[in-house]
């Protein structure tokens, strides 16, 4: 293992890879200072308002609440409080936030992209590096500003690796370094939920290692122990917090749209997952069946290192696959997918090593620079079309939220599905009726048909609404009444519904286009 530190001291990151990451920070950080916020809010996700509202109204000391209503278990809590810190020790209106959580995320990215890439020079060649910083700029940077956890997750990705190569995590090193490795991987679980399955990954690649040990098996379960102990010193509050408050451990969101520990049958999960996704498992599998080969060719110490990381990563990749797959029954999402890109990315390292190092010297150094001048222009196209965005529907849940401001009284109070970014932005109580930042309770009133007392009871003057479907009539304002459903989520075929009156509309947005559908975002008052 000292030679994997002396690897790790002598590289540094190439000044081509600090290039690309500079140039991936300052694109970022530009576009998102310069550009109309609607430009900005295009480039986010509606549920990133939802952090951030909960997080100012932590910061404020009115607790973990999205309505300032109702307490809520449904976020990311690492992202959460680092959004809450923001909002603490800045006063900035709500679109200034928004820029700075996402100037935030590209700053995230990069410190990432730093870790990595001096990690990956100590393993590879320069160009191979030059290679996957490209890949990682388009296939992980620019996907990641999206105002939710993702970027942290990356990052703590990247810290992970760190501790675990600066710590010496499978050598004789004291049991306070595997202490504190123990902590940084609680820290990536407190980052996003489902990198458990990077901890049950790491665990079981761990065990197998500790198994096949003849001397000293003794000494490594007790380093695999203070490990497990420095994650349970950094997850049992959070985990503490959400049983004392609601009974379980898992949180409001994970409850609504997974079905473990019963079997999902719907396919909803498999049918998330694109090509580009598939691809990438496919890389994965690959990758795990050559690592384990027994008679491929080795590299470094430090090389292997970096490939038995990249094989836990595959791994939790396909235990990430296998929930999806199993139980999710609804609202699976571009970012959950996260670890598969980075896996993707580094995997790419092996096969174009492989070609890089059989092609003659001679004929590489004249292919070089306009090969990557190339891929470079590429690359820059591809990013350009991930960070500028068509307008989504966001962007008018952004309008109906300008007019909530400034049109209704500040003690009025909101509800709606998709709520975030409305909610965030207008300055308004917003009660969020698709339940994944609300509470235990509302399952037990959709499911008990009892929605009209719970709005009655919490006093919501308006209903909102983003996306109006198969109802050509009141997207054209040519109806009398129209039936909102809010399915019970959390209890499947149950739950309630609330009409509302053409008469009684207080906001209508000019039609948009949303998933297959033109549609309008309205807003009705409920009448008393």
């Amino acid at each position: 293992m000292g030679e994997i530190r002396d690897e790790f001291s002598r590289a540094g990151t190439p000044p081509a890879v600090v290039l690309i990451l500079a140039a991936s920070l300052a694109a970022a950080v530009l576009f998102v200072w310069l550009s109309d916020i609607r430009r900005v809010i295009s480039l986010v996700s509606d549920d990133s308002g939802y952090f951030l509202e909960i997080a100012e109204n932590v910061a404020a000391g009115r607790g973990f609440t999205f309505d300032g209503l109702n307490g809520t278990t449904g976020y990311q809590p690492l992202w959460l409080y680092l959004l809450a810190f923001l909002h603490l020790v800045t006063s900035a209106g709500p679109e200034t936030m928004l820029r700075v959580c996402v100037s935030l995320q590209a700053a995230l990215l990069f410190s990432a992209g730093m870790i990595f890439y001096r990690f990956h020079s100590a393993a590879y060649s320069t160009r191979t590096g030059l290679v996957s910083a490209v890949a990682f700029a388009v296939f992980v940077f620019f996907p990641c500003l999206n105002g939710m956890e993702s970027a942290l997750l990356v990052f703590m990705l990247a810290l992970l690796l760190y501790a675990g190569w600066k710590g010496r995590i499978f050598s004789s090193s004291p049991g306070w370094r595997h202490l504190v490795f123990g902590m940084v991987l609680g820290l990536t679980v407190l980052a996003r939920l489902d990198a458990v399955f990077v901890a049950a990954s790491l665990a079981l690649c761990w065990f197998a290692y500790v198994m096949r040990k003849r001397a000293g098996a003794r000494e490594e379960w007790g380093r695999l122990l203070f490990a497990g102990a420095g994650a349970a010193l950094v997850l049992a509050p959070y985990l503490l917090h959400n049983l004392i408050s609601t009974g379980s451990v898992m949180p409001i969101s994970g409850s609504l749209k997974s079905t473990f520990p019963h079997l999902s049958m719907s396919g909803y999960g498999l049918s998330r997952l694109s090509g580009k996704d598939w691809g990438k498992i496919a890389a994965a599998v690959l990758f795990l069946l050559w690592y384990i080969l027994p008679r491929r060719a080795r590299g470094s110490r430090g090389r292997e290192f970096f490939r038995s990381a990249l094989a836990v990563l595959c791994l939790s990749v396909l235990f990430h696959l296998a929930h999806t797959a199993l139980f999710m029954k609804w609202a699976v999402f571009r970012w959950h997918f996260v670890t598969y890109s980075v896996a993707g990315v580094f995997v790419l390292s092996e096969p174009v090593e492989f070609l890089l190092s059989r092609i003659p010297r001679r004929m590489l150094a004249a292919a070089w620079i306009p090969a990557f001048v190339i891929l470079l222009a590429a690359g820059s196209f591809l990013a350009k079309g991930k960070l500028v965005r068509p307008y989504e529907w966001t962007v008018q849940a952004y309008e109906a939220a300008l007019w909530a401001r400034n049109g209704t009284a500040p003690d009025d109070i909101f509800g709606m599905k998709d709520a975030g970014i409305f909610g965030y932005f207008s300055g308004r109580r917003v009660v969020n009726l698709d339940g994944v930042a609300n509470d235990g309770r509302y399952q037990e009133v959709l499911r008990s048909g009892t929605l009209g007392e719970y709005l009655d009871e919490l006093g919501v003057a308006y209903i909102a609404q983003h996306s109006i479907w198969h109802r050509e009539d009141v997207v054209a304002g040519d109806y009398s009444t129209y039936i909102q459903e809010y399915p019970c989520r959390k209890y499947d075929g149950t739950g309630d519904s609330i009409e509302l009156a053409r008469e009684n509309e207080a906001y209508r947005s000019p039609e948009y286009f949303d998933g297959a559908f033109d549609t309008v975002f309205l807003v009705w008052r409920l009448p008393r």
